[in-house]
């Protein structure tokens, strides 16, 4: 497999599905492509995955800026307010995904201000059980070293070459949050 890199440190390059087809399609295995383009919670998934423990590790919850491409993917300015949230989900001890999600502070007022305050608990449960939320395109990219975000995804986990994954904005009554995640080796 030659997956090359592509992306920067100062942000990654996403992909439309199409494109992601057209670069990768001897790269990305079905499974993996399949969990990539679903449009379900991938917080079911994992706890679907899990034979007796599924939880969140809250790696980071911080004020912060979102990177030039995720401050133009949401439509804002960089130097506005946003909530920085990380978070590693984990199946039967096993981290399976790393997510990264960018909560512009304008998007959070009135009944979404509890989507501040989760912990540990998954955002995307609280997503999906919400049908006033609604879910932009899915976009892809490929990780590397070197990349933005790659030492935080890699953290406590064997490096592999690479690592899939794919981001969306979720729409609270018209105002976006960008949620990114990462498909962790060994995720069967």
């Amino acid at each position: 497999m030659s997956v090359e890199p592509l992306n920067h440190p100062l942000g990654l390059r996403w992909h439309t599905p199409r494109q992601a087809r057209l670069r990768w399609r001897q790269d990305i295995d079905a499974k993996t492509w399949q969990r990539l383009l679903d449009r379900g919670s991938l917080t079911a998934q994992v706890r679907a995955q899990a034979s007796s423990d599924f939880h969140v590790q809250l790696l980071a919850q911080h004020n912060g800026r979102p990177s030039p491409e995720e401050a133009q993917a949401l439509g804002m300015h960089r130097a506005a307010g946003a909530i920085v949230r990380e978070v590693k989900l984990y199946a039967d001890q096993r981290p399976l995904v790393f997510a990264h999600t960018v909560i512009p502070l304008a998007s959070v007022r009135g009944k979404y201000r509890h989507l501040l305050q989760l912990g540990t608990r998954p955002l995307g449960a609280a997503l999906f059980s919400d049908p006033h939320i609604c879910r932009g395109p899915v976009e892809l990219t490929c990780l590397h070293a070197g990349d933005l975000l790659w030492d935080k995804v890699v953290a406590d986990i064997e490096t592999p070459a690479y690592i899939w994954g794919r981001r969306s904005a979720f729409y609270l009554a018209g105002r976006p949050i960008l949620v990114s995640e990462f498909f962790l080796p060994g995720w069967t």
